[in-house]
């Protein structure tokens, strides 16, 4: 391709962006992660995020519960509606163990609707003992006792939604 003078006609260059010209997106680094771990466990924490140039870390500690628009302490209820233990509830006995939902989804106290609980109040039970189960993701998990003792208080109602690490029921051992 040629012109009138038999020159080849000026073509525009593109020049590439230099990334110095742009400004660097700043992440985490593992020590900063690090330092970041250190402090929530330091300063017990129930859940932290931190978003910086589109990376975001996130901790939380299982059983640690969203508040619906106020994260002071004194928030009464959760985001499920569950109203938080009171000091005089069987929660803050030391002396019983709760069993733990070992993952988010609905309790039942039974096999079927119309069969006995697994379990009642004042119940002796073993450890491995099938005290519930958990439908998750349409698969039946049974849920069992950790240790050997009397069943104190069921805290969770038949068919309730549980998150990770909520308490299911009290055994004193």
């Amino acid at each position: 391709m040629s012109n009138a003078s038999g020159k080849r006609p000026a073509t525009k260059k593109k020049v590439p962006t230099r990334a110095k010209d742009t400004p660097k997106e700043q992440t985490f680094d593992v020590a900063e992660i690090e330092r970041l771990i250190d402090l929530f466990e330091r300063k017990n924490i129930t859940e932290i995020e931190v978003e910086r140039g589109g990376t975001r870390v996130k901790l939380g500690k299982p059983g640690a519960r969203e508040t619906h628009g106020d994260t002071s302490p004194s928030s009464e209820h959760t985001l499920s509606g569950k109203a938080k233990p009171a000091a005089d509830s069987p929660l803050s006995d030391p002396g019983l163990y709760p069993i733990t939902s070992p993952l988010v989804g609905t309790f039942y106290r039974s096999s079927s609707p119309d069969a006995k609980p697994y379990v009642e109040e004042g119940d002796h039970v073993r450890k491995g003992q099938t005290i519930g189960m958990i439908e998750a993701m349409k698969l039946m998990n049974t849920i069992e006792s950790d240790v050997d003792g009397t069943v104190v208080t069921t805290l969770v109602e038949n068919g309730t939604s549980v998150e990770y690490g909520e308490p299911l029921i009290l055994i004193r051992p």
